[in-house]
């Protein structure tokens, strides 16, 4: 169909912007169906699904760049790849471009809907959680690196991997961040040992010092 853009506010859920698509039958965004948050965590780790990610789509973004400059940057110029960006902590994205096109009235509600429904059947979205703990690794799938290393049901505290999907970290209420960074770390020693991969995490931790991610140095 005839191909557009959409410009949307980093602020933006990404359950809203998919409403919109809907809505106005603009295909190509529904990539993104499932992904939590919003438009501008998104783009920082190129968040995406089975279906693709925001590279797929994203043509370009509004950044506020450290030396307070505000400009607009092409979606390749910020290094996208499987789950991460060159963006820097100090850089914030403001707003954003994505390409579309039109398809028949009702398309795009059907593959949200058959994609919400896998999700469901196949992740823990009743449980309080951050999503997929850790991503893939080139050599296998995070999910299974976890269950072969006996994690799936592991609890340690109130949080555990969760039965369903051991990528999952879930709580019932009463678990503390320590006991989320606990499991974390004791899941990469032990796949570490069990099959000399080391897990890259996919949720970033805010410690009293700033943001930090251990594989690619401080945030």
């Amino acid at each position: 169909g005839e191909e557009c853009h959409i410009e949307v506010g980093a602020g933006v859920a990404i359950a809203a912007l998919l409403r919109l698509a809907s809505a106005e039958n603009l295909g190509g965004i529904e990539v993104l169906t499932g992904v939590p948050g919003t438009v501008g965590g998104a783009i920082r780790m190129n968040a995406g699904t089975h279906l693709g990610d925001v590279s797929d789509c994203l043509v370009s973004l509004r950044v506020l760049r450290s030396d307070k400059q505000i400009e607009w940057v092409p979606a390749k110029e910020i290094g996208l790849r499987y789950r991460a960006s060159t963006l820097q902590p100090d850089e914030i994205v403001l707003a954003a471009r994505f390409r579309a096109r039109k398809v028949e009235p009702g398309a795009v509600g059907i593959i949200i809907r058959e994609v919400k429904e896998r999700r469901r059947q196949t992740q823990p979205l009743q449980m309080p959680s951050g999503g997929s703990t850790f991503a893939n690794a080139e050599e296998e799938r995070a999910w299974k690196l976890l269950d072969q290393a006996g994690l799936r049901g592991f609890k340690e505290g109130g949080a555990w991997f969760s039965e369903m999907h051991p990528n999952f970290l879930v709580q019932a209420g009463d678990a503390t961040a320590q006991d989320m960074k606990t499991l974390i770390d004791i899941a990469k020693q032990r796949v570490l040992d069990q099959s000399g991969i080391l897990l890259r995490e996919e949720v970033s931790r805010l410690e009293p010092e700033g943001w930090v991610r251990k594989e690619q140095g401080t945030w």
